[in-house]
């Protein structure tokens, strides 16, 4: 498995992980709420338990990786709403 950065004393899954994980329609999905603003909270909480069972790593940081993947890959997950991801904080 390819090596992690630390990004704030954390571990951080590498970019191209976190896409081959998700699958095509997911991905779909995840730019779509980029784009919307709009996402239910047990879409959400769906992708952070996928991402914290599969990396092995407690829910906080799954949300965490899934948020700097989604601001990477799609340019955020704050269009249209002050921060989506918030729903669960």
């Amino acid at each position: 498995m390819e090596e992690t950065s630390i990004v704030g004393g954390r571990r951080r899954i590498p970019l191209e992980v976190m896409k081959s994980f998700f699958s095509e329609k997911e991905l779909d999905n995840l730019q779509n709420i980029a784009e919307s603003g709009i996402m239910l909270r047990s879409e959400l909480e769906t992708f952070i338990y996928r991402v914290s069972d599969a990396f092995r790593i407690p829910t906080r940081l799954a949300y965490e990786e899934i948020r700097a993947f989604a601001e990477y890959e799609f340019n955020g997950l704050t269009n249209g709403n002050k921060n989506v991801l918030s729903l669960l904080q």
